[in-house]
């Protein structure tokens, strides 16, 4: 789910053959009802893993299906694994797809002209790099990094906060470095930058 310029946007899959309900929906308020309508005019048949919106650009990432099975109901599953799609908000177009390098983004986040995706997955706890994206160009570039399951950005200190469940550390990465390191548990999961008032 995110917010964009007043508005909300959630992802929804429902699934199976009825696969046309997998979309970015925008979600609109009406009296004491929502009502939700797809954002990209395509038929997509799974939605993004993540996405993020900016001047009116929608940027989506798909995990799909890097192995493993693929369920039959899914016809072009290349369409969805390892992809980023960008996507006109006005009009819901796709101005472009890119197939990405790594295997596994996950969850994207957009800091100046850039774009960065962690590759990770969730099937055996295990990523190996974080993709840059240009958004001028949509140029690829990496940093390698160990599972990087979850992660966020700390505006004040430029730097990327990223848990890694499978030793139960958060690090802080800056300029593509490792330069702290805190273990905090097994299993960790889901971090957030909070910026100080």
């Amino acid at each position: 789910m995110k917010h964009y310029k007043n508005e909300i946007f959630i992802t929804i899959n429902s699934g199976g053959k009825s696969s046309e309900h997998s979309n970015v929906y925008r979600v609109q308020m009406h009296d004491a009802s929502l009502s939700f309508h797809p954002v990209i005019k395509d038929n997509i048949e799974l939605p993004p893993s993540d996405f993020v919106i900016e001047d009116n650009k929608m940027y989506c990432v798909f995990t799909g299906f890097s192995y493993g099975p693929r369920p039959g109901w899914v016809k072009n599953p290349e369409r969805y694994t390892n992809k980023l799609m960008v996507v006109d908000l006005n009009n819901g177009k796709i101005i472009s797809e890119k197939q990405l390098s790594k295997p596994f983004p996950q969850k994207i986040i957009n800091i100046g002209n850039k774009l960065y995706i962690n590759n990770y997955t969730d099937l055996d706890m295990q990523g190996e790099f974080f993709t840059i994206i240009d958004k001028n160009n949509l140029s690829e570039s990496f940093f390698a990094i160990e599972n990087p399951a979850y992660f966020d950005y700390n505006k004040r200190f430029d730097e990327f906060i990223v848990s890694n469940p499978r030793n139960g550390t958060l690090r802080l990465v800056k300029n593509g470095k490792v330069i702290k390191k805190i273990k905090v548990g097994d299993n960790c999961s889901i971090v957030k930058a909070v910026q100080k008032k």
